[in-house]
């Protein structure tokens, strides 16, 4: 076979027609402009701040706490988040002491559950009755820890219930025989609003002397703290500080519910959304759900750690009106989310591996979509040793639930509500929100939130924790914006002192709409694509031959984001194809071969970091090349000229020698 220099030189003539029939636009740059006004000292943020820690004694006399003592004793500082974003927090303590009302004793009395000789007291009433006291007033820029005696009640506990009281209160969970009770809480904890409350009755009762009592006030209180100032993923792991520091407007959970029915969907959408605008009030979220079977490598996967269990697994719930539900595990897949995590476990690896075709994702950088794995196993398969687990890993673009299938068939309601939650908590991960304490025998206080009880909502000191470190990363990020653009105007000054102020008086919503509309107001102009090239070059093209399209994008402010190359072979249908970075701005993808006489037409598209968009095709930059047969009609041409040439001379000397042969015959019969 001829190599491809020759093949060239011989079709220089079929080339050279091509060219008549195919025009190439020029290969020509966007323009690229910057804005330039009066600048001015760009101002940084403050990072070591004060909290107001108001300390509270409800119906405790100022004899039994040494407020001097307790001063001198509690930290004065505490860390929270990780570097480069930490914040060091100054503690300020002040002292307030108040009767408990009468009136508040006897509301949460009659709002009393009894079971057996113990009243539950309603802690929805107990936060709603106190947000009413002056005295108790929350500090604008800081929290509120409230001690509590409440007189004439004994034997008393608290419970928390947000929905469902029918399928909650009273009830007992087991399993394996073993009970526990989701609705009753500790004396300790809060979180509904930026306070916490310690019920100390049963120390009061005791008559306890001035130094054990501040001594035990000490320990709560400093026990306490880790969940106030709450961090986030990257303290714990530094791969997190992405999802730390993640800044989007709009999410969107799809969820795709392997094994699942069409139609029948285990999770209320809206109530997706509703919690996590209300954890993040300057975003937008949406959910949506498809089900479809689980493909055969996965089945199989699956199939190879599922083993039979010796003695079946029990989950039983006993509600309050004596309906008790069961489910069983005959069987249990082999998966482990407790060593690192469940990194290295072959079932989560395997979704690590799958995650983008299972979603068609064209970005695993772009967090703002958030994948949910939802498998179904049958009716008497436990996962992980438990009806239902789940793992959330944003470094690997995905969140893994999956639960026994008799959860939804016989627990019904109770089993979705049950998945809600797990779905919640996993998402709460995602963006980047951690477990709250759980040792509350020691004093820990539980926090009435997704991230550690039964509830809907995301609680105060979680809010607070996403709404700063949001901040402090959208405010990083226009500085850094604002340094590239050259672009600082007085107004715009005023707006970035309106914003620090707002985020310093702990105003973080109203601070988050100011410094998001500036950061997305600052980048209006889309990427630049400029130095398209292919190899082969277009008029080199031959039907084995992949074409490799490099081009060079750049974006001075925000960033690129994603490059798309689009190509057609004339068949009506535009294929696309993720461009990589190669290098630098380089930019590559490869186009497939196809056979002789193809036209095939491509574009480039590319998007920056704040959704702007530029396409070839826009300034009329369209690409095109036809694909060159291995014998073009010229080079047949030449070899039958040739053919017919060498005939002619072979037949001339055939006749030649005949000649001679009957010249040289004549010749000896004279």
């Amino acid at each position: 076979m001829l190599n491809k220099t020759t093949r060239s030189f011989l079709c220089l003539s079929l080339i050279v027609v091509i060219s008549l029939f195919t025009t190439i636009n020029p290969k020509t740059s966007l323009p690229s402009t910057n804005a330039t006004a009066n600048t001015f000292e760009l101002p940084t943020i403050n990072i070591n701040q004060t909290a107001d820690m108001k300390l509270a004694f409800l119906g405790i006399p100022t004899e039994y706490i040494n407020q001097t003592q307790l001063t001198s004793l509690l930290p004065k500082t505490i860390k929270q988040f990780a570097y480069p974003n930490t914040i060091t927090w100054t503690l300020n303590f002040s002292f307030g002491f108040t009767p408990f009302p009468d009136n508040i004793s006897d509301s949460l009395t009659e709002s009393a559950f009894h079971s057996g000789s113990t009243a539950y007291l309603n802690i929805t009433i107990l936060d709603n009755v106190l947000s009413q006291l002056p005295d108790l007033a929350i500090p604008e820029r800081g929290y509120l820890l409230t001690f509590m005696s409440i007189p004439n009640v004994t034997g008393h506990s608290w419970f928390y219930i947000q929905e469902r009281p029918d399928l909650f209160l009273n009830r007992t969970d087991y399993f394996n025989d073993v009970p526990f009770e989701y609705w009753i809480f500790p004396p300790n904890f809060g979180g509904l609003r930026r306070a916490l409350y310690f019920d100390i009755s049963e120390t009061m009762q005791q008559s306890p002397t001035e130094s054990s009592l501040t001594s035990t006030v000490r320990i709560l209180i400093t026990k306490s703290l880790g969940d106030i100032f709450t961090s986030l993923g990257g303290s714990l792991d530094p791969r997190w500080m992405v999802a730390d520091t993640q800044k989007y407007r709009d999410y969107n959970v799809r969820i795709l519910w392997l094994n699942g029915t069409e139609g029948q969907t285990p999770i209320n959408l809206d109530q997706i959304r509703a919690s996590f605008e209300s954890l993040m009030p300057w975003t937008h979220w949406t959910a949506t759900i498809e089900a479809e079977p689980a493909d055969k490598p996965l089945n199989d996967l699956i199939q190879s750690r599922t083993i039979d269990l010796s003695t079946a697994l029990n989950y039983s719930i006993l509600l309050s009106n004596g309906t008790q539900l069961t489910i069983q595990s005959q069987q249990n897949v082999d998966w482990n989310p407790y060593e690192n995590s469940g990194e290295n476990d072959p079932i989560n690896q395997y979704f690590f591996k799958h995650v983008k075709e299972y979603f068609n994702l064209t970005d695993l950088n772009d967090k703002s979509v958030i994948p949910v794995i939802l498998m179904q196993l049958d009716n008497h398969t436990a996962f992980g040793g438990s009806f239902q687990g789940g793992v959330s890993w944003f470094p690997y673009n995905v969140i893994i639930i999956a639960f026994q299938g008799s959860t939804l068939k016989d627990l019904g309601e109770i089993g979705r509500i049950g998945l809600m939650h797990l779905l919640r908590h996993e998402i709460g991960h995602w963006v980047s929100l951690i477990h709250h304490s759980f040792d509350f025998a020691s004093g820990y206080p539980k926090i009435i939130c997704s991230m550690r009880s039964m509830t809907n909502e995301f609680c105060a000191f979680c809010k607070d924790a996403r709404a700063r470190i949001s901040f402090i990363s959208y405010y990083n990020s226009t500085i850094e914006l604002l340094t590239k653009k050259q672009t600082k105007t007085t107004i715009l000054q005023d707006e970035l002192n309106n914003a620090r102020q707002l985020f310093y008086d702990w105003n973080y919503n109203e601070a988050l709409n100011e410094i998001v509309a500036i950061y997305y107001g600052l980048d209006s102009t889309p990427p630049n694509i400029s130095n398209i090239t292919q190899t082969p070059s277009q008029n080199s093209v031959f039907p084995e031959d992949e074409v490799k399209i490099n081009a060079t994008v750049t974006d001075d402010l925000s960033g690129v984001k994603r490059v798309i190359l689009n190509y057609t072979n004339d068949n009506g249908t535009w294929n696309t194809i993720d461009m990589t970075n190669i290098e630098g701005n380089t930019w590559n993808a490869t186009i497939p071969a196809f056979p002789y006489g193809t036209n095939v037409t491509y574009t480039i598209t590319a998007e920056d970091n704040f959704n702007n968009i530029s396409t070839t095709q826009e300034t009329g930059q369209i690409y095109q090349y036809i694909v060159i047969p291995e014998f073009s009609p010229f080079m047949i041409l030449l070899i039958l000229l040739g053919t017919v040439l060498l005939i002619s001379i072979a037949r001339r000397k055939i006749n030649s020698k005949k000649q001679e042969q009957i010249v040289t015959r004549k010749t000896k019969l004279v």
